[in-house]
């Protein structure tokens, strides 16, 4: 009789496991069909990177550039004078090339007119007006690090940097963009912490850094992005607890953290306002409060 038993209890088990796996993917997708239908919100310029399910993004492999186009690049870089170039600013013009130059640009896929002509608006990926407006040099080949001077670029409204092979930290000058909509760094080999700078970009709507390497806590400076919409930080090697100052962030409809360590306070104040995000993924990891134990002094 006690060997029947235990067999049932055991069938009804694997039932329920086999019921979990069939359940979950359909979960999966709802989330996925929620996330591409937010995508029709998006100005145009801004909607293409996200053509895809959040949780499909890999890492491309990390492959070095070579002996003879890090040669290439370093003599482009010395031919190239940007006081000839009049579209843009020199200061902005001298960042296009240190981007050039740090990232290898001789072994990008498509480096068409870049350090070749002098019109800086013929440059592939470069948009210009009145300065430089957009950089869209996504799945590209970038080999290397983003250079500070990128900062330099004031008039930037879009980076899109993503699917590269950028390695090395996130520059706290990209701080600097006061008029940036959208940060796309997302898959590459990013490390290091986020800079609390990020939160100076006070016109933000989209924030992805997902897919990356990047470690420590989130700062609390991000808090201040009162018009981000979408913030994705998962797979990377966060950790520590989301800032209270996140309840701010009003306007936030998408957020990720799964692939992370981080936890998600449990005060009143922060599960109401997550309730408000509309597409929600995290690690489920609740922040324990650790209580400090004074030793009691008897007299």
């Amino acid at each position: 009789m006690k060997s029947r038993f235990s067999r049932i209890l055991v069938s009804i088990l694997i039932f329920s496991l086999a019921l979990q796996t069939f359940t979950l993917p359909a979960q999966a997708q709802s989330e996925a069909n929620e996330s591409q239908a937010g995508i029709g919100n998006m100005p145009p310029e801004l909607a293409m990177p996200y053509q895809r399910h959040s949780k499909d993004i890999e890492r491309p492999k990390y492959i070095p550039p070579s002996p003879e186009v890090i040669a290439k690049t370093q003599a482009q870089v010395n031919s190239f004078d940007c006081s000839t170039v009049t579209e843009v600013p020199q200061i902005e013009c001298q960042a296009l090339v240190d981007l050039y130059g740090s990232t290898n640009g001789a072994g990008w896929v498509d480096n068409t007119n870049w350090l070749q002509s002098t019109a800086v608006s013929t440059w592939h990926g470069v948009m210009v007006d009145n300065g430089v407006t957009q950089l869209n040099l996504y799945y590209n080949q970038l080999n290397g690090s983003i250079p500070t001077s990128l900062g330099n670029l004031s008039n930037l409204q879009a980076l899109h940097l993503y699917g590269n092979q950028l390695t090395g930290s996130i520059p706290p000058t990209l701080g600097n963009f006061s008029n940036l909509h959208g940060l796309f760094l997302f898959s590459n080999q990013l490390s290091g912490s986020i800079p609390a700078e990020l939160g100076n970009l006070s016109d933000l709507q989209y924030l992805y850094l997902d897919g990356n390497q990047l470690t420590g806590n989130l700062p609390s400076t991000l808090g201040n992005l009162l018009d981000l919409e979408t913030l994705d930080l998962f797979n990377n090697q966060l950790t520590g607890r989301i800032p209270l100052s996140f309840i701010k962030l009003t306007k936030l409809t998408h957020f990720t953290t799964h692939g992370t360590m981080l936890c998600e306070p449990a005060t009143p104040e922060f599960l109401a306002w997550k309730n408000t995000v509309g597409f929600w993924i995290g690690t489920n990891v609740i922040c324990e409060d650790k209580l400090i134990c004074l030793p009691l002094i008897f007299r």
